[in-house]
């Protein structure tokens, strides 16, 4: 049976390290230049304020797909609430069908609960636009979103 939750780091990281991250990096990454290190003390600093939003996707306890996003005002728009999404995974043995779609579908509402709890009455949630090249459109349309920038990159 699959279960949707909110997990912390302590939760999440052990099922994680190392079969789904590498799996994930050796995917997903753009650049093999980029050495995959993640900075585990930063992950914790940003989770001890409140900001690292966690949500997995566990069939019988085991881990099938994770999003973790980093929630925090604009920059440019201090007095809005924001979702980035850092990374997310949907294991590949759970890709046919909907689950992906159902997964997204479920951390929707806990994200809006979330800016409500926050004092916020909307969240703009943004995702790498990666996302929408890589999946179909009856994913993203049907999750709603809308292409709003595109990002570049240069190892220099």
């Amino acid at each position: 049976m699959k279960t949707y939750q909110v997990e912390t780091l302590n939760q999440f990281l052990p099922d994680f390290i190392p079969t789904l991250m590498e799996t994930h990096y050796d995917e997903l990454t753009g650049s093999k230049e980029l050495i995959l290190d993640p900075n585990y003390d930063l992950y914790y600093m940003i989770e001890a304020q409140e900001k690292l939003h966690i949500f997995t996707m566990r069939e019988d306890g085991e881990l099938i797909g994770y999003h973790l996003g980093i929630i925090d005002t604009g920059l440019h728009y201090k007095q809005n609430l924001f979702c980035l999404t850092d990374i997310y995974y949907v294991r590949k043995d759970y890709r046919q069908g909907v689950t992906g779609y159902r997964f997204f579908k479920k951390l929707e509402p806990v994200l809006k609960d979330l800016a409500t709890k926050k004092g916020y009455d909307k969240l703009f949630w943004q995702m790498p636009y990666k996302v929408f090249q890589d999946h179909s459109n009856f994913f993203v349309n049907g999750l709603g979103f809308k292409n709003s920038q595109e990002i570049v990159a240069k190892t220099i």
